[in-house]
């Protein structure tokens, strides 16, 4: 997955929409990376100077970001129960990692621990793309990828099951002349744009929504919620 996601993603453009709602702050400057999987989006922002704490749940994703950032302190949480011993002034939740809360009161909280965790001032930034009025069941598809360790074909057919999206994921490996077939369902929320928003509000976030991490665009495939702590 990481592979696929490092190969099809613009993490920079990401970055640089990320740094332009910080702002140039002078002084040590903290993001808090969570769901942050290997850790791409924490090393773009460590070369601006942020110091890094990445979140996840998964061990294997935890020892990559240790891998490409050595100095990164990392904690294996769920976001639902976020506790990290610093205040950020960025705290990021990227590539519809949001969805993951399975309700609008385990949002509620998610977005509390969020706010607890920023500076007076800090920011908070998450995208989705997978929301109650964006989701389309899906046609059968596959993506093929071939690095010299190793080839992927991952087989996807998503559906819809009330208010959650299903995706179900193929992946067939191989990998030094061996083959593995993995089989997962991947089950996310979708929630209504105007609720998520009318949430932020209630934590005390001054809200913004942009697309497809531009500054212009009124419409897009991916929304980007954009939420500052009152100083």
């Amino acid at each position: 997955i990481d592979a696929s996601y490092r190969r099809t993603k613009n993490y920079q453009q990401e970055v640089d929409f990320i740094l332009r709602r910080v702002g140039n702050n002078p002084g040590r400057k903290i993001v808090i990376d969570v769901a942050c999987g290997s850790g791409r989006h924490a090393e773009l922002l460590s070369k601006s100077g942020f110091e890094v704490y990445g979140v996840d749940l998964n061990d294997g994703m935890l020892r990559l970001v240790k891998k490409n950032l050595p100095n990164a302190r990392v904690f294996k949480q769920d976001m639902r129960h976020l506790n990290v011993p610093v205040k950020a002034d960025v705290l990021i939740c990227m590539y519809n990692s949001i969805n993951y809360n399975y309700s609008y009161a385990e949002l509620s909280h998610t977005l509390q621990r969020f706010y607890d965790h920023l500076k007076p001032g800090g920011v908070v930034i998450f995208d989705t793309a997978f929301m109650e009025h964006t989701w389309k069941p899906g046609p059968f598809s596959v993506e093929t990828i071939t690095t010299p360790e190793f080839e992927v074909a991952r087989v996807n057919k998503s559906s819809r099951r009330r208010s959650f999206g299903i995706v179900d994921i193929v992946f067939v490996i191989f990998e030094k002349g061996r083959k593995k077939i993995v089989e997962t369902e991947n089950k996310i929320f979708l929630p209504e744009r105007e609720r998520l928003l009318t949430l932020m509000k209630q934590i005390g976030f001054e809200t913004k929504v942009y697309f497809d991490f531009s500054d212009k665009k009124r419409s897009g495939i991916v929304s980007v919620f954009v939420g500052r702590k009152e100083r």
